[in-house]
């Protein structure tokens, strides 16, 4: 039931993009008689992109401008359906979700999800911004996990107005960027789209947790790494006050406190000149877009 409509959301948005999306590889299960009383768990484990520059001379095909209108469209109907709703709302003056029983439920579901993203990594590679000089990006995260706290600082569940006074702790483990300068694409031995997962995992995974020491050894895929920002571990306190204890102008109605670990940043002038050159070609390309329409489509010397 829920795997066909989450499946029709991610065939609209990620079709282009994503193979082998199916509703067997979807497992989503709602613990119906624990609602209200346990959290909601979302957990999202194992995200890998690797992203490259498209080819020269690619055009907007016409499929493409119609979706771009399409999406332009929608979002001024969504616009307009937001205004109209909150016209609608302030005319009939009625109470708020809130105060109902369903709004009640909702309110402490979402006041007390536990969100956990862990093993992301987004790599970029491209031989074609800087000529001769290829390079690859990647942000890998090991772990973000968000959860609801206590005033000691515990994990909790909250059932009296979750979502009005909120009191979040955010995790975060080993956050970095590297940039590899003069890195050469990697090479499989077949095409990306038909890797399996555990294959993806074996090429992606290396370098996001901390290594093994006893192991003494680093894969091929996370050798030599450069490192923008250092992998990096944070906690996060977040607090805000509920609409009926906002009473003392002197009392903070939001507090947050931040503490991170070493934060080391570096560049060096490779690294510098990459970057220059990647963001003049997108500066080009998105130009190229603006205007690829007025082109013609035959070169003049074959159509005078």
């Amino acid at each position: 039931m829920f795997e066909a409509h989450v499946l029709h959301l991610l065939r609209r948005y990620l079709g282009e993009y994503v193979h082998g999306l199916s509703a067997e590889a979807l497992r989503i299960s709602v613990p119906w008689k624990s609602l209200g009383k346990e959290p909601v768990i979302v957990l999202i484990d194992r995200v890998f992109v690797l992203a490259h520059p498209a080819p020269d001379g690619r055009t907007l095909k016409e499929e493409d401008r119609e979706k771009l209108f399409e999406a332009k469209l929608q979002q001024i109907e969504e616009a307009e359906s937001a205004t109209l709703e909150a016209k609608s709302k302030s005319k009939q003056g009625s109470s708020l979700p809130g105060n109902s029983w369903l709004g009640s439920l909702i309110a402490t579901i979402i006041g007390n999800l536990k969100i956990t993203i862990s093993n992301v990594h987004i790599r970029y590679e491209d031989s074609f911004s800087n000529i001769g000089h290829s390079f690859s990006s990647g942000i890998t995260l090991a772990k973000l996990a968000a959860v609801t706290m206590d005033e000691q600082g515990n994990e909790t569940f909250d059932t009296s107005g979750a979502l009005d006074k909120l009191r979040k702790s955010l995790q975060l483990e080993r956050l970095a960027v590297y940039h590899d300068s003069d890195s050469l694409p990697w090479k499989i031995e077949k095409e990306w789209e038909d890797l399996s997962p555990k294959e993806w995992v074996e090429i992606f995974e290396d370098g996001i947790n901390e290594p093994v020491p006893e192991s003494g050894m680093v894969s091929k895929w996370a050798v030599n790494r450069n490192y923008v920002v250092s992998p990096i571990y944070g906690n996060l306190k977040y607090h805000r006050l509920g609409k009926q204890e906002r009473n003392d102008p002197d009392v903070p109605f939001e507090k947050a406190s931040l503490v991170l670990s070493d934060v080391s940043v570096t560049m060096s002038e490779a690294q510098y000149h990459d970057w220059i050159k990647l963001l003049e070609v997108v500066s080009r390309y998105r130009t190229h877009v603006e205007v690829s329409h007025l082109r013609p489509m035959v070169p003049v010397s074959q159509n005078p």
